[in-house]
């Protein structure tokens, strides 16, 4: 439940070593999204 995770989490941050997510999701939810092998989702440009 990402709304649930969201609330409980200081930093909206996911680390998704299995690509279990759904990119569109992650991005509606407002999460910071790192996997391997595909893109990410609002990426901070520090970061990079």
């Amino acid at each position: 439940d990402f709304a649930k995770m969201g609330k409980l989490l200081k930093n909206k941050v996911i680390f998704d070593g299995r690509n279990l997510y759904e990119l569109d999701q992650i991005r509606e939810q407002g999460f910071t999204y790192f996997s391997i092998g595909r893109e990410g989702v609002n990426i901070p440009e520090v970061a990079l």
